[in-house]
C-alpha cells in the first residue's frame, strides 16, 4: 500500500499549486491479507467524476474536487489506484 500526495492537478491560479493536493492510494494487486478498495462499482471498473460539473452539480468550493479510480502498473505489479484531488 502507498499513499501519495502531490500538488493538485486542477486548474487553480498560478502560485497556487501546492495550497491544495492530489492524493492518491495505491495498493498492488495480489498482496497476501489486503483487498483492494473499490470505489462506486466492482473490481476493474474505472470511474472519472467531478462532482462538481454538470446538471445538477454539487456546490464545490474553489477549485473543485476530481475524484478517480483506475488501474496502472507499480513496478512491475498491476496496481488498483484511488485518487482525490482538490477540496472535498
Amino acid at each position: 500500500v502507498i499513499i501519495s500526495i502531490e500538488p493538485t492537478k486542477l486548474d487553480v491560479a498560478p502560485g497556487e499549486e501546492t495550497k491544495y493536493l492530489n492524493t492518491r492510494l495505491i495498493q498492488k494487486e495480489n498482496q497476501h491479507g489486503i483487498r483492494p478498495v473499490y470505489m462506486f462499482e466492482e473490481e476493474g471498473s474505472t470511474v472519472d467524476w467531478d462532482p462538481c460539473a454538470g446538471p445538477g452539480a454539487m456546490a464545490c468550493p474553489y477549485p473543485g474536487t476530481r475524484v478517480r479510480y483506475y488501474n496502472e502498473m507499480s513496478g512491475e505489479k498491476h496496481a488498483h489506484v484511488l485518487e482525490v484531488d482538490g477540496v472535498f
